[in-house]
């Protein structure tokens, strides 16, 4: 994620969250999906 670095720390603030969510949001899909990774 080196490209967010030149962005305003708002914007990288914005794809580390978008990031993160994505993260809980995989990671308790396959929870309940029975997926064990």
């Amino acid at each position: 994620m080196f490209f967010a670095i030149k962005k305003p720390s708002g914007v990288r603030r914005a794809v580390c969250l978008i990031l993160f969510y994505t993260q809980i949001k995989i990671i308790s899909s396959a929870k309940s999906g029975g997926l064990d990774s």
